[in-house]
């Protein structure tokens, strides 16, 4: 590859799209983990009468570590959302 092909090749590639994509993947399976975390924390009560199998009803994850699971989450989703997109700070809380 010469040195002339070089800004043809790095078009091709788009390195903003190879960091990015990666990047948003992980802000949505974070975003959705935390949402189910969330969601398994809510309802152990009911789901200790209706679906007494599920993992913290069962005594398989304790409740606390659903909630911390849960919490730690939120964060490292807007950090990744941060990364995705800078200027996400700024629109988030611009005034119109």
């Amino acid at each position: 590859m010469t040195a002339t092909r070089l800004p043809g090749h790095l078009e091709t590639l788009r390195p903003y799209d190879l960091v990015v994509t990666p990047v948003i993947t992980a802000l949505g399976l974070t975003a959705c983990a935390g949402a189910l975390y969330t969601a398994d924390y809510l309802t152990r009560h009911e789901d200790g009468r209706t679906k007494p199998y599920r993992p913290i009803p069962s005594g398989r994850l304790r409740a606390a570590t659903a909630r911390r699971c849960a919490v730690l989450l939120r964060p490292v989703a807007f950090v990744l959302a941060t990364l995705a997109d800078r200027r996400s700070l700024s629109r988030g809380f611009s005034r119109r």
